[in-house]
């Protein structure tokens, strides 16, 4: 099987879809996000709890990559050689703009709707879960521009299949994206 890629913004919900993925299809599942924490730990930061991107030691990783590329270009190569082995779900925010290879998805969600998801999730406020939210996506989206010139959650032309899951459950979701990607399998052969 093909790879498949999940993007969106953060707290859309890819890590959810990339484990319901694997059980579905039999795959093996990367996340790049944790491919960072694994390079933040290597760089001295305390990486613990599943919310680590939304403490102040993720946010601290998340300015130094800003200011140094070396994290992000890594976590891509050993991505797209993953990728390139097929069997697998990634979770990437650069991917789809980095090869054409795969399924590449794109989930949808209001920073409305990711902020209460991120609040369910880390057990915060909504006035900090919106705060977090806002500052992930701005610095997100600078890094990238700075480093591949894409806009990401803006320009979504590389996707094979955009969802937007604001009116639906988790389990609305899983199956949408199950859905369109059999079609798309289907559709290739």
């Amino acid at each position: 099987m093909k790879g498949i890629i999940l993007s969106g913004m953060p707290a859309v919900g890819k890590t959810t879809i990339a484990n319901s993925l694997c059980k579905e299809f039999d795959i093996k599942y990367y996340s790049g996000g944790d491919m960072l924490k694994e390079i933040a730990k290597e760089e001295g930061f305390s990486i613990s709890g599943l919310d680590w991107w939304d403490n102040n030691d993720g946010m601290k990783f998340l300015a130094n990559r800003m200011q140094d590329s070396s994290f992000d270009k890594l976590v891509d190569q050993r991505l797209m050689d993953l990728l390139n082995q097929g069997d697998v779900v990634l979770t990437s925010y650069t991917l789809p703009w980095l090869t054409s290879n795969g399924i590449s998805i794109w989930l949808e969600a209001s920073k409305e709707n990711r902020s209460i998801r991120l609040r369910s999730r880390d057990t915060v406020s909504l006035e900090e879960s919106t705060k977090i939210v806002n500052e992930r996506d701005t610095k997100n989206q600078q890094i990238y521009e700075k480093l591949y010139s894409m806009k990401l959650g803006t320009d979504l032309s590389v996707f094979d299949i955009i969802i937007d899951t604001n009116d639906m459950n988790i389990n609305q979701v899983c199956k949408s994206v199950i859905s369109s990607i059999n079609e798309s399998l289907s559709n290739k052969q």
